[in-house]
């Protein structure tokens, strides 16, 4: 229920209480509009700015993944050897949340839990690194490995499984 553009700025789709929203990445800040069905804004509607990133976005690789329920904006932000996923509520003047070092997240279909590639071990830059998959809860705030030596889930449209690519088997 998201789609992710890349073009002058990084786009996400959320789908927020059957509204749809549209957040967007520039000069460093996140933004959050309601759009209508065909995607477009409504008269009169205005982004809300959400807040500010990091000082030294432009130079950075980011993308976003927006919760199907629109509630928070999953953010995979890359600079040097670190990845790091950090989470952001849709919410003006909210403050990004550190999750872990790592990629690939996907959300639940209820927007409660975010799957993801932890990267462990040394920088990016080193062979020792390893994936892990694993799931964080939402109303938690807790973290736990579903699977280790394995990356890029991705969760069934019941959220009831999570496919992911088994490293220890070399196998999907």
């Amino acid at each position: 229920l998201f789609l992710c553009i890349y073009v002058f700025s990084m786009i996400s789709y959320l789908l927020a209480d059957h509204h749809p929203l549209l957040a967007y990445l520039t000069n460093g800040y996140l933004y959050v509009v309601p759009i209508d069905a065909k995607g477009k804004l409504g008269k009169g509607v205005k982004p809300q700015r959400i807040c500010k990133l990091w000082k030294n976005a432009k130079r950075e690789s980011v993308s976003l993944t927006g919760a199907p329920n629109g509630k928070y904006v999953a953010i995979t932000h890359c600079s040097g050897d670190y990845v790091g996923i950090w989470l952001v509520a849709t919410k003006p003047n909210s403050k990004p949340f550190k999750v872990a070092m790592g990629s690939d997240p996907s959300w639940s279909p209820d927007g409660k839990y975010l799957a993801f590639t932890r990267i462990q071990g040394g920088n990016l830059s080193q062979p020792e690194w390893t994936y892990d998959v694993c799931i964080f809860d939402l109303t938690t705030n807790h973290m736990r490995v579903l699977r280790k030596q394995a990356r890029e889930p991705f969760w069934s449209p019941k959220g009831t499984k999570i496919a992911l690519i088994d490293e220890s088997l070399n196998s999907i």
